[in-house]
């Protein structure tokens, strides 16, 4: 089984899938598309809803409205 990841490494996944997608500060993406690629590299739901749960409280994302989340200037200074 593999280790479980951490809320700050599941975080820093996640802003790694707004890099890779050339997202920038002010723009985001559907949690959907996100969460998928998450799972898709080993992750867990658990691991998903602490990793979000760590951005949302160091406010590196924001609600962008019905199911997305744009990434701030604090969140993309973190990448």
């Amino acid at each position: 089984m593999a280790k479980e990841l951490t809320a700050e490494e599941g975080a820093r996944a996640l802003l790694n899938i707004y890099k890779a997608n050339g997202i920038k500060a002010g723009e985001g993406l559907i949690m959907s598309s996100v969460s998928e690629k998450f799972y898709d590299d080993g992750g867990s739901v658990k691991e998903f809803n602490q990793a979000i749960e760590y951005m949302v409280q160091h406010k590196w994302v924001e609600n962008g409205g019905a199911n997305f989340m744009l990434i701030t200037d604090a969140g993309y200074a973190a990448i």
